[in-house]
């Protein structure tokens, strides 16, 4: 019965042109049924444009179709009558597609928007027949969640990504059971939400059998007791690949970070990205500090990046060394095969003597640190502004470094580019290959990356790539 669902279901998102009865809403158009009548559905969501003729469809007026249809609570029957002909599979796709890309009027933050998080009201919900079976993504505030989970149909296969924000989240065992079926939901975006005890921060991330994606975005736990995942059965699911915490300020004894214990995350976790839009540089430092003995686990031996943006500097600030020289000093420096800087700036001229102490920054700390494994340096530039390619390469070439760097570490490339005003992602979107192939090399090793300035994709680019030499 499932594969004949699915069947439909996909008849209904696709354009079936061969074995189907009735007429479709554009050869009805070529027939000269264009005439149009605008009516309202007692559904104050609902207004639709129906067509003056009569019906192909078992002698029914298309109108009450449309009004038979509007109130189905059964999505399989919906689904199932939309199989039937091309001209209820017209109607059951624009009934879908109106419930799908239904937005509410939600905060609309640049936080949301980057999150790519589609805004629906509570009453979006509770407006639909079928329970919200067919919503693929939902925002809810954390005092509307008991409600929109009883409301909501756990049954639905197409919900991936759930955003809970603003206010105390403590869910019940009812309500975490009713979580545990939400089997589809890949991503949680946690926002502006407050758990008394680290036990229920815990409960409610753990309770999503599938989850890959979690986000933190001003996460507090009031309780500053906490314990390990490690054998506890509620945890052992937790299957994260992807962990991103923004402006969270977490310290070193922060509860949240036994989260890392659960056991399962040693097959799974390859990704830590935290963020920071603070200007303070000293908090900004605060809430990108991830705790060394947490990276070192034996629990996160699947672990290939940790990705750390403190946007909030401005990239003419002298303090951007010194973050870059706090940041480096607080990592597990064992477990670092790779190290990534990503410098952009927006001002006209652009502050490219700041780069260029970033690299002697880079050279103070690898020397002094035991960076055992690090095999590759990467040190990119972006710029809104030209600057001067020749001017930029003597002052890279005549670069001073310390004797223990020089033995070490070469110049593999330095390359410079121009993308012009082509979309072209940053080079540090993703591992580059060398870094890639670094921590490939090495068991455990990890890529460290740090960004700073705008988000935006600048055009001037510079590249330069030290690799450490052989058997030194």
């Amino acid at each position: 019965m499932a594969t004949t669902l699915d069947t439909c279901d996909d008849l209904i998102a696709q354009l079936d042109t061969n074995g189907s009865e009735g007429h479709s809403l554009e050869e009805r158009k070529e027939s000269g049924w264009n005439k149009r009548k605008e009516y309202e559905s007692d559904n104050i969501f609902n207004q639709y444009i129906c067509l003056h003729s009569s019906s192909p469809v078992g002698g029914l007026a298309l109108e009450l179709w449309w009004d038979i249809l509007e109130i189905v609570d059964d999505p399989r029957a919906l689904i199932a009558t939309g199989c039937t002909c091309k001209t209820l599979r017209d109607v059951v796709r624009e009934i879908i597609t109106k419930r799908t890309y239904r937005s509410g009027t939600g905060p609309t933050t640049a936080i949301h928007r980057s999150c790519g998080v589609t805004l629906r009201k509570l009453g979006d919900l509770l407006s639909d027949p079928t329970g919200g079976y067919f919503f693929s993504e939902a925002w809810i505030k954390g005092a509307e969640l008991p409600l929109w989970m009883l409301r909501y149909d756990t049954k639905s296969p197409r919900l991936r990504t759930m955003t809970i924000g603003n206010g105390r989240l403590l869910l019940p065992p009812q309500m975490r059971c009713a979580f545990s079926r939400l089997k589809s939901v890949t991503t949680l975006h946690l926002m502006s939400i407050h758990f008394s005890t680290f036990s229920d921060f815990a409960r409610t991330v753990c309770a999503l059998p599938n989850l890959d994606t979690l986000r933190l975005f001003s996460v507090t736990v009031e309780d500053s007791r906490s314990y390990s995942l490690e054998g506890v059965y509620f945890a052992r699911d937790l299957h994260l690949k992807n962990l991103e915490i923004w402006d969270c300020t977490f310290g070193e004894l922060h509860p949240i970070w036994n989260l890392l214990t659960a056991p399962s995350l040693s097959d799974s976790l390859e990704h830590i990205h935290a963020q920071s839009y603070a200007r303070n540089p000293e908090r900004a430092l605060q809430q990108l500090y991830i705790p060394p003995a947490a990276l070192l686990s034996a629990s996160l031996g699947r672990l290939k990046q940790v990705l750390l943006e403190p946007r909030g500097l401005s990239c003419s600030s002298e303090a951007v060394c010194d973050r870059v020289l706090g940041l480096l000093s607080h990592s597990p420096a064992g477990r670092i095969a790779a190290i990534e800087i990503d410098y952009a700036c927006d001002h006209s001229p652009p502050w490219l003597t700041t780069w260029v102490a970033l690299i002697a920054t880079l050279d103070n700390v690898v020397m002094v640190a035991d960076f055992t494994a690090l095999r590759t340096i990467s040190v990119y530039l972006e710029t809104k502004y030209p600057f001067d390619v020749d001017t930029l390469r003597v002052v890279i070439d005549s670069q001073p470094h310390s004797p223990q760097w020089t033995e070490k570490f070469t110049m593999a490339r330095m390359v410079f580019a121009n993308y012009g005003d082509n979309n072209i992602l940053p080079y540090s979107e993703q591992i580059s290959e060398k870094t890639k192939a670094s921590v490939e090399a090495r068991p455990g090793g990890i890529a460290l990356s740090i960004r700073f300035g705008p988000l935006n994709c600048l055009p001037y680019r510079a590249t330069i790539v030290y690799t450490r030499r052989p058997g030194s």
